[in-house]
């Protein structure tokens, strides 16, 4: 998932910060 905006998105199996 995504960081983004102190929110966490899940989406593609690749994490990034």
């Amino acid at each position: 998932g995504h960081l983004n905006k102190n929110k966490f998105r899940i989406n593609d199996g690749q994490q990034s910060y």
